[in-house]
């Protein structure tokens, strides 16, 4: 289980680019996004404080079980935003790496 300091250090050291892909990411899918709730709190603490987030974090049902999937769609975005973002991999004949 993700813990709310682990997720917050995540969140926070995500660039401004990775958020926004992050939130076009969370945006294509259906249903409740409450997870994304949780990503907007963490984003806007300067510090990380608990006793304040406990308040706004009341109104999200199954914080834990949102904790882990903020976390777990966090990773994947990234490794796809990462993958997007590389220069595709040269076969070493191309590169002069023959061996």
């Amino acid at each position: 289980m993700a813990k709310l300091k682990d997720l917050y250090d995540l969140v926070k050291c995500l660039n401004a680019s990775e958020k926004r892909y992050l939130k076009m990411q969370g945006s294509f899918q259906q249903g409740g996004k409450q997870y994304l709730e949780l990503f907007d709190l963490l984003d806007k603490q300067e510090k990380f404080d608990k006793m304040p987030l406990t308040m706004e974090l009341k109104g999200i049902k199954n914080l834990a079980r949102n904790q882990d999937y903020l976390f777990e769609f966090i990773l994947h975005c990234m490794r796809n935003h990462a993958r997007k973002n590389s220069p595709p991999i040269q076969p070493r004949s191309i590169v002069g790496l023959d061996f």
